[in-house]
């Protein structure tokens, strides 16, 4: 490794014996803020959602979180899947794969049944589906985290 150029494409074509392939050269500091960053979002989106319960004007205040958490999920997705953890880029490229098909289902029911599957569609979609995205994704965190 005598040039940048080598220095730089390392992480992605060289092992270390002592490190797992999942989370290819990540160093520990970086696990653990990624892992931290992740379970506050959660628990703010989580917080949000049990207020929403008692109060329907924090529904937006979710909605904010979600979109935050979502963010940070797939750049982090992104950024692990080129790092070489492929859980991540399954992730990565499942979260999006939701996105479009969230996106056609929506544009279909509206025209197909109206405002009447609206209320199904948000809440399926919106709320309970991409919540079980973040807690798996939080899983991949703590996973990797505990591989270290």
């Amino acid at each position: 490794m005598n040039t940048s150029k080598d220095v730089l494409d390392a992480p992605l074509t060289e092992t270390l014996g002592s490190i797992n392939s999942k989370s290819h050269h990540t160093p520990m500091g970086i696990l653990k803020l990624d892992f931290g960053v992740n379970v506050v979002l959660l628990f703010l989106f989580v917080l949000g959602g049990l207020a929403a319960i008692f109060d329907t004007g924090m529904i937006m205040i979710v909605m904010i979180c979600a979109f935050f958490l979502g963010c940070y999920q797939l750049l982090s997705g992104l950024i692990g899947s080129i790092r070489g953890n492929r859980e991540k880029l399954i992730y990565f490229v499942a979260a999006i794969t939701y996105l479009a098909i969230l996106s056609g289902v929506y544009m279909y029911a509206n025209t197909a049944f109206g405002e009447s599957f609206e209320v199904v569609i948000a809440i399926t979609g919106l709320i309970l589906i991409p919540m079980a995205f973040a807690f798996y994704y939080t899983k991949l965190c703590y996973d990797a985290l505990k591989e270290q």
